[in-house]
């Protein structure tokens, strides 16, 4: 029983996220953050919930994680709830956030930055970013 349940872990902690097919555009570095609204983005396990405290509806807007993953067409309702899957989030070479899972080759990715960006012309909106447990990401 023992040696079944080897190999099957072994394949279960060498999930490669990168996907080319799936790739986005880089961060933008030169835009300006305006400020921080009271929008709060707690990281689970395999998605990331994001709280609207605000009277502001945020509708068709990207959401940038860690300066480098983006997930385009995110609308989050005024005083609202959503959750973003990890896997939905991609950077320029089509990788994505490494989960909090039982079975994992890598440590997950912390979540320390989140940021809105609700026009290419406009400043990006950032979001407070609820830190989890020193021990839940380990």
């Amino acid at each position: 029983m023992r040696l079944v349940l080897i190999p099957i872990a072994l394949l279960a902690g060498c999930v490669n996220t990168v996907d080319l097919a799936r790739a986005s555009r880089p961060y933008p570095v030169g835009r300006a953050q305006a400020s921080v609204e009271q929008v709060q983005v707690v990281q689970e396990d395999l998605a990331i919930r994001i709280t609207n405290g605000t009277a502001v509806a945020y509708d068709n807007a990207s959401l940038w994680v860690n300066r480098r993953f983006v997930k385009d067409h995110v609308s989050i309702p005024a005083g609202g709830t959503i959750t973003v899957e990890l896997a939905d989030l991609r950077d320029q070479w089509g990788e994505q956030p490494y989960p909090r899972a039982l079975l994992r080759n890598r440590q997950p990715t912390p979540i320390v930055l989140a940021q809105l960006e609700t026009a290419p012309e406009k400043p990006l909106v950032g979001l407070v970013v609820v830190t989890p447990r020193a021990n839940a990401l380990r």
